[in-house]
């Protein structure tokens, strides 16, 4: 009976939670997105009604957004 081991709590001190470290993880990348999102439809709103730019001006911002992605993103992945 000695070789049996009971749980008391001490094996979550020994070894990380790989739970609380997904958890963590998740947490930061929904917050991420949630920001990308939020950016992408406030930033040329803004633009819109705080610095009354014209059509083709939020469309320059929106095409600006997307490059910044398509020359730095793509070749780095």
């Amino acid at each position: 009976m000695s070789d049996t081991t009971t749980s008391t709590g001490d094996e979550a001190t020994r070894h990380p939670s790989s739970a609380g470290a997904f958890r963590r993880s998740w947490t930061a990348s929904t917050i991420s997105h949630v920001g990308n999102a939020v950016t992408t439809v406030v930033l040329p709103l803004v633009a819109l009604q705080g610095l009354d730019a014209s059509s083709l001006q939020v469309s320059l911002i929106t095409v600006a957004q997307y490059t910044a992605w398509i020359l730095i993103g793509l070749p780095a992945g």
